[in-house]
């Protein structure tokens, strides 16, 4: 079968994932295979199913697989990138695309540390501490406090050094699962915040743990 593609959208780099929503997505099994089978090119939907069942433990029908597609470009997750003219068919068939080579994690958790939820793993984490110190459990307040210093800010170096360098980032990554690129972003936010102790300084003097 011949056939000429029509590309009408270039994928960016890196997408920064921020949504929790987006998140499970792209870490769901029903929907894996759709983006690894859209990494190297854009595909038509026949493709695509050949493509998943190839990668994906459990085969499924193209309906089914097809109302996936839909969940990810709602999401912007994926998009429609033009179209497949076959030679000899009057109808061309649509070719859809990742919306970038690379998916990086980047949940800001400032929003959590807000919450109701938060509270009971606050109180949890005071009386933890407070075996680890040998000191009186610590203040909620200024524990909320160091959390959403702690995260927000080490969480927002790692987007940056992502979105300022591209290129870079997806030369270095494009060989990782998202999972493993998930775990990556985790050990550099972890790094980030021992190699800027100073940023945490007045803090931790709040929680008084250091004294």
């Amino acid at each position: 079968m011949e056939y000429q593609d029509f590309i009408t959208y270039e994928p960016e780099q890196i997408c920064i994932v921020r949504d929790q929503f987006k998140f499970d997505l792209v870490t769901d099994p029903k929907y894996t295979p759709i983006l690894i089978a859209l990494r190297a090119k854009p595909l038509p939907i026949k493709d695509i199913v050949d493509g998943y069942n190839r990668i994906s433990d459990k085969t499924r029908k193209q309906t089914s697989i097809y109302n996936y597609l839909q969940d990810l470009i709602k999401q912007g997750l994926v998009v429609k990138a033009g179209q497949r003219v076959i030679t000899g068919k009057t109808a061309s068939e649509v070719l859809y695309s990742r919306c970038a080579k690379l998916y990086f994690p980047v949940i800001l958790s400032e929003s959590f540390w807000k919450t109701e939820e938060s509270k009971n793993v606050i109180k949890k984490s005071q009386h933890l501490l407070s075996l680890y110190t040998g000191q009186e459990a610590l203040d909620e307040s200024n524990l909320r406090s160091f959390l959403l210093d702690l995260f927000s800010n080490a969480e927002k170096e790692v987007a940056d050094i992502f979105e300022k360098n591209p290129d870079k980032v997806n030369e270095l990554c494009s060989d990782l699962t998202f999972e493993q690129i998930d775990r990556l972003a985790r050990l550099i936010e972890t790094l980030v915040v021992l190699l800027n102790p100073q940023h945490y300084e007045e803090s931790i003097g709040k929680l008084g743990i250091l004294n």
